[in-house]
């Protein structure tokens, strides 16, 4: 369609009178400014046929957009002859090309088509019985009001989720599942979507991500995923350490009361033995595990002495002591950087490396830092096998079990 001569003859005014309208309108004149101010370019179209004009160029635009795209869509089906082809091209109004297109429109694919080619079950999870957006045809179950842990289950074992909530996005990301995001746009499902390069994940009306969107790779999303945990970790512990700092609470005096070291060790039979000669006591135990407190109690202000290492394990060599506290119920190691921390931040922070106390060494790091331990301090011997150089105890096996007991109790309360 020749878009000029149309509106050419629509107006009754000459070609170029339409062109130079045209050209001014696209490079962004107004129709009060060129009404007004280039009459000369127009040939003195008036206000009323320049808004025609602007209102028939825009129709005329988008009739051949929409024209362009039935004819792209019908061809992709194979449904396209040149009989229709000559129909489409030569309609005159959007309607005319709407009927023509009806039979050939895509049936909209929803939820619940899309499970029955894959083969699954549609269940939807919803939080009021009234839900208006449940789908108008296909089989599915709706279950209502679900608690955390069935919702929990139903993500975790689910094929493919659909949804615009962003924590069912966050739980999908974690147990890996191949999920899409309906139309909710401008908060913050856009951004884990797009922390996570995912963005191609949406499902809308006019958008199937189901049909153009690969696979997630998460291998790639894992990397991302981590490298987050950690960015968020370094935030806590800065944040931590710089209220510790700025308000001195390392040397707070309700931190400075007296505290008591306990020796421990372990071992898979009875070849452990503590000899308590060095506690002054004239004594020897033969266990799988021995744990010893000294009577003696140690100054808030104290820079201690470890005592000699009491313990003897065949086959086995000293190396060490691993220092362990409490605080309100959580375990914290001492650790290289002179800070006590917990197992989730050891075990997701590779610069956060445990330190390993000499016998009979001299250290203040019961007394510094107190404002976040306890006032007991547990220092588990560690041994090498003298055969296979395995090192016990399995620390990092510790801190996992350390890190899940701490998730158990944080679930119950």
């Amino acid at each position: 369609m020749d878009i000029i001569q149309v509106i050419t003859r629509e107006l009754k005014v000459e070609k170029w009178q339409v062109e130079a309208a045209v050209k001014l309108i696209d490079e962004g004149c107004t129709i009060p400014f060129i009404s007004r101010y280039r009459k000369e370019a127009t040939g003195s179209l008036n206000d009323e046929q320049l808004r025609t004009l602007h209102e028939r160029l825009t129709y005329l635009r988008n009739l051949e957009d929409k024209k362009t795209q039935v004819l792209g869509s019908i061809e992709e089906q194979g449904k396209l002859t040149p009989e229709l082809k000559k129909q489409i091209l030569d309609a005159q109004t959007l309607v005319v090309v709407e009927d023509l297109y009806r039979p050939y429109r895509p049936k909209r694919r929803t939820r619940a088509i899309i499970a029955k080619e894959k083969g699954l079950e549609l269940i939807i999870l919803s939080s009021y019985e009234s839900n208006v957006h449940l789908p108008k045809e296909g089989d599915y179950k709706v279950i209502y009001n679900v608690g955390p842990d069935e919702w929990l289950g139903y993500i975790e074992q689910a094929e493919y989720i659909f949804t615009n909530s962003f924590h069912a996005c966050a739980f999908s990301i974690l147990f890996e599942k191949q999920f899409y995001v309906g139309a909710r746009h401008g908060d913050k499902v856009d951004t884990i979507l797009k922390t996570f390069d995912l963005e191609d994940r949406r499902f809308t009306k006019t958008y199937d991500s189901t049909k153009s969107a690969k696979p997630i790779d998460y291998s790639k999303v894992g990397q991302l995923l981590e490298e987050k945990r950690k960015a968020s970790g370094d935030f806590i512990l800065n944040a931590i350490h710089s209220v510790e700092k700025k308000y001195n609470l390392a040397d707070t005096h309700f931190k400075k009361e007296p505290f008591n070291l306990i020796y421990a060790s372990s071992a898979k039979n009875k070849n452990l033995v503590c000899r308590l000669f060095t506690f002054g006591l004239n004594k020897s135990i033969r266990e799988k595990s021995i744990e010893f407190r000294p009577n003696e109690k140690y100054d808030g202000n104290a820079v201690v002495k470890l005592a000699k290492n009491p313990f003897r394990y065949k086959g086995f060599t000293f190396l060490g002591w691993y220092c362990r506290t409490t605080f309100h119920g959580i375990y914290k190691w001492y650790c290289m950087d002179g800070q006590f921390h917990t197992a989730a931040e050891i075990l997701y922070h590779d610069d956060i490396e445990l330190c390993r106390f000499q016998d009979q060494e001299q250290t203040d790091a019961f007394t510094r830092n107190r404002f976040l331990t306890g006032n007991s301090f547990f220092l588990q011997a560690v041994w090498q096998n003298n055969e296979n150089g395995h090192i016990i105890p399995n620390i990092e096996r510790s801190l996992r079990a350390s890190f899940k007991e701490y998730m158990v109790q944080a679930r119950k309360k």
